[in-house]
């Protein structure tokens, strides 16, 4: 028997979590696969300039915007916002941006 949209609606249970994390937790998490980039997200489009901004925003202590990730039932974090800035920082880590055209 299918589930009505009120039993739908109070079964859904919504948490928040704040946490801090470091650069190197970070992108030693999207290396390890702990974050995954959902199939419906879009591609990657930042340009060498963006990245580089973001990278001195952070060497300088700059806040940058939250990092929204949802659990899937593998335990990854699914990156739902901030996946262009996840992205960039793991590329500028490994040296990759290096090889990007601007």
């Amino acid at each position: 028997m299918e589930k009505s949209i009120l039993e739908i609606y109070n079964s859904i249970s919504v948490q928040e979590y704040r946490t801090d994390m470091g650069f190197r937790a970070l992108v030693e998490g999207v290396h390890d696969n702990l974050f995954v980039i959902p199939e419906y997200r879009r591609k990657y489009r930042w340009s060498k300039a963006q990245v580089e901004d973001l990278a001195t925003s952070l060497i300088r202590q700059f806040p940058i915007p939250p990092i929204y990730t949802y659990r899937n039932d593998n335990g990854q974090l699914e990156i739902l916002d901030g996946q262009q800035r996840v992205m960039s920082l793991y590329f500028y880590y490994i040296g990759k941006i290096l090889r990007m055209r601007r």
